[in-house]
Order: C-alpha cells, then structure tokens, then sequence
C-alpha cells in the first residue's frame, strides 16, 4: 500500500507535499500505519515490517549511511529501538520514498 499503487505519479507527490508545505507530514494520506505488537522493537526490524528494507542487513546499510530518520530527525545507530512510551504514533521515513507509522498495540 505505497503512495505508487495508489495510482499517483511521484511528481504528483512532490507537487502535493510542497503545496502542503505548512502542514506536517502526519497528515499526508500516503504513509503506511504499520500496527506493532508488544512495547517495543528495534529499528531494523520495524523496516523489514514496514517493507522498508529487504534485510536486517539492508536495513542497518540505510541506516548507517543517513538514509533513515524518524519525525525529521536521521538516526545513524543501527541498534536504535523504538517503544511504546517514546516513539508511538512516529514516523519512520527511509530514502525518499518509504514512509511508515508506527503504531503499538
């Protein structure tokens, strides 16, 4: 369920994010909510869960080289773990295309 099969062009995105400049990124209807059980899980996994990255070690590459930040803010450590109390409702964003919510149950 990424914005492309929504059946928008990625120009399209762009036009729209940058006409919604004001408003912040929660809003945009584009994000997968990906629904997580338990208090918490670690960064590489949440990206797998979210198809963000085809491996843990995918993973860790994206985010070791700056490709990876949650709410606007890059995490360079690979070991970074997101929870219930800190991070829920978050969104976890990886190149330029991949955006995901985190949501814990």
């Amino acid at each position: 369920m990424n914005h492309i099969s929504q059946g928008k062009s990625i120009k399209a995105i762009k036009s729209n994010q940058s006409n919604q400049s004001s408003q912040p990124i929660k809003s945009c209807r584009y994000i997968k909510s990906i629904k997580i059980k338990g208090n918490k899980i670690k960064l590489t996994e949440f990206m797998m869960e979210a198809d963000m990255a085809s491996s843990l070690g995918d993973a860790r590459r994206k985010i070791e080289q700056g490709g990876v930040s949650i709410n606007s803010e890059k995490v360079l450590d690979y070991k970074t773990e997101l929870n219930k109390k800190n991070d829920n409702g978050k969104i976890i964003k990886a190149g330029k295309l991949h955006f995901a919510k985190i949501i814990f149950k």
